[in-house]
């Protein structure tokens, strides 16, 4: 794997939590009014909104990744969900439920990261216990 700085771990990250989490079908079920040729574009949005509501919480947080941010305060956030609502709605397709989506993503993001991605940033970004000792 090629060098990362923390940030681009952490997109890398976005990425793949998106593609294993949300397919067509899973987001139907959400937004039941989904085409699925609007899926695509509705993902790219979903990411965009995701990036940009972690921006603001970094911001707020004056941390540099979500793996170095409050637990407590990513837990407790909501700016997350309204920034992908706003880029889902942004697209003018007029789906049903995107408020509801976007708390799922951000609901699935946080305990993602929590739960499996920290470990490998740990493991990419920490150094190692007792080394050089």
């Amino acid at each position: 794997m090629a060098e990362q700085t923390p940030r681009e771990f952490q997109d890398s990250q976005i990425e793949v939590f998106l593609e294993e989490n949300y397919t067509y079908g899973y987001a139907s079920s959400i937004m039941s009014d989904l085409r699925e040729d609007d899926f695509p574009d509705v993902m790219a949005a979903t990411g965009q909104g995701l990036r940009s509501g972690l921006d603001d919480f970094l911001q707020e947080q004056g941390a540099e990744t979500v793996y170095t941010a409050d637990e407590y305060e990513l837990l407790q956030d909501h700016g997350i969900a309204l920034m992908i609502q706003h880029s889902i709605d942004d697209l003018g397709l007029d789906l049903m439920m995107t408020g509801s989506f976007s708390d799922d993503v951000q609901s699935g993001y946080v305990s993602f990261v929590l739960n499996e991605s920290v470990a490998l940033y740990n493991e990419l970004f920490t150094p190692a216990q007792g080394a050089g000792e």
